[in-house]
């Protein structure tokens, strides 16, 4: 079952996410198979999958018309959306519904560690099988 992946995140982002005030997750790419759940993995220094949120709808359109859609809750200032999608025709956006910081982050290299797994973060997102994290 592929309804839930991992993104990799910069933690003020994920920080945002969590507390409501980032409803746009940005990406350059997206799953084939929009995913249903996505599970926040803070990046450097906190390097723990910190929370998930239930994907409401993803959004794809030319750079200038996501950001007009986006831009109360992007998160993010212009100038880093500009940079993020320089040069790319499409941009998309995973929105965020009902986000959830898990009381005790995971640290996924422990539990690949226990299931003979090396954890490698994704680049971008890889599909994620853990179910019912909290």
């Amino acid at each position: 079952m592929r309804n839930r992946i991992l993104l990799s995140v910069h933690p003020r982002h994920a920080e945002a996410i969590l507390a409501g005030t980032k409803l746009f997750e940005f990406r350059r790419v997206v799953p084939a198979r929009p995913p249903r759940w996505v599970s926040l993995y803070a990046t450097a220094p906190v390097l723990r999958i910190v929370g998930e949120f239930e994907v409401a709808r993803v959004l794809s359109d030319e750079p200038a018309e996501l950001w007009a859609d986006t831009a109360e809750f992007a998160g993010i200032t212009r100038a880093e959306f500009d940079r993020y999608f320089h040069g790319k025709q499409l941009a998309h956006a995973f929105e965020v519904f009902e986000p959830l910081r898990f009381e005790h982050a995971i640290d996924p290299r422990a539990l690949a560690k226990n299931s003979g797994c090396v954890f490698n973060p994704p680049q971008s997102f890889c599909y994620w099988p853990a179910e019912g994290w909290s």
